[in-house]
């Protein structure tokens, strides 16, 4: 089993270098990681290979398809990452949290909010992620195979699911360790992931072949 070494006392397992089943025995254990952002890092990186199958297929319809497949890739790919790089966000709040429960100690206190705001910031970057997957379902949806519509729609759908819970978790943890929040901006967030869902829905109902 792959495995990545975070410290001298913890180490992860390469998540993704397993079989889905595996994945989700793993989370449905009683242990701290990979627990909700990496299960929110992949259900973007299950969105972007739609949008990659959708933008293949789409090659007769759209002339930037090859495009939106290599840019849809790299999405997959990086949230892919994240996935993993979540758990071990996570893994070191809980390394840090340990270390303040043992002694308790100004250094030991940054060290926590340190990993937590850390953590934080992986969330935000799955966000940015999901917001241009969702982007691009929207666009296949609106001009790609009529076919893969619903691939495009679904990539949308959980891409948007991506954001929000991404959101959620980021200001979880921002809370957590009294950080100013930018409310505004990740309302404003949550409203461009939604408007590509309802691009995608609205193109699925003008453009059904049945």
């Amino acid at each position: 089993m792959n495995r990545v070494k975070l410290s001298d006392s913890v180490e992860l397992p390469h998540y993704l270098s397993h079989s889905t089943e595996h994945f989700i025995e793993v989370v449905a254990e009683p242990q701290p990681a990979p627990a909700a952002g990496s299960v929110a890092a992949l259900t973007v990186s299950l969105a972007a290979a739609l949008c990659v199958k959708s933008a293949l297929l789409s090659t007769r319809q759209m002339s930037q398809a090859p495009s939106l497949a290599d840019s849809a890739k790299e999405l997959m790919h990086r949230s892919e990452e994240l996935c993993q790089v979540d758990a071990e966000s996570y893994a070191e709040v809980i390394l840090a949290l340990r270390a303040q429960r043992l002694r308790v100690s100004l250094s030991n206190r940054n060290k926590v909010q340190t990993a937590i705001g850390q953590a934080a910031q992986v969330s935000l970057e799955v966000v940015k992620v999901a917001l241009e997957v969702g982007s691009i379902a929207s666009q296949l949806a609106e001009q790609g195979n009529p076919n893969l519509i619903g691939d495009s729609v679904t990539a949308a759908v959980l891409a948007e699911a991506g954001v929000r819970s991404s959101i959620a978790l980021a200001s979880i943890n921002l809370n957590e360790i009294g950080s100013d929040i930018d409310s505004a901006e990740l309302t404003q967030l949550l409203a461009v992931a939604e408007a590509h869902t309802t691009r995608a829905q609205e193109a699925a109902r003008t453009r059904s072949t049945l």
